[in-house]
């Protein structure tokens, strides 16, 4: 198998088994995650994800132009929206988070790798 190949092979299995709990027991899905998720870890958490989009970027850009990965990234999203739309008051309590604040503070960095992906799209299509 690719690594491409053993990397979909997981989230296949992954995708099966958290359904598979959540069908089965619900509540313990819900509790594990409640104490996986703290705030205590969450900066590990967000640095291990972060880790992990630069692995799977460089092997995804492998085999993918930017213009189709950029594409991937935004069905995804478009999934991942629709999910979170089944649940209209956890949004509310998201976006008024940055009520006041300025956004752009925490995930500063989030944005350049957005902006860069966006400028190589752009570079890759019109130049």
């Amino acid at each position: 198998m690719t690594p491409i190949e053993w990397i979909a092979t997981v989230m296949a299995g992954m995708v099966f088994v958290k359904f598979t709990l959540l069908m089965i027991n619900p509540e313990g899905f819900i509790k594990w995650a409640t104490k996986f998720i703290t705030n205590k870890n969450i900066t590990i958490i967000r640095y291990v994800y972060l880790i992990l989009f630069f692995v799977l970027a460089y092997y995804l850009l492998q085999e993918l132009t930017i213009v189709q990965f950029l594409v991937a990234i935004l069905a995804g999203m478009l999934l991942i929206v629709h999910t979170f739309a089944h649940y209209p008051k956890m949004l509310n309590v998201y976006i008024k988070q940055f009520k006041g604040k300025n956004p752009m503070y925490k995930i500063m960095f989030d944005w350049f790798i957005w902006l860069a992906m966006a400028a190589w799209v752009l570079k890759e299509i019109f130049f």
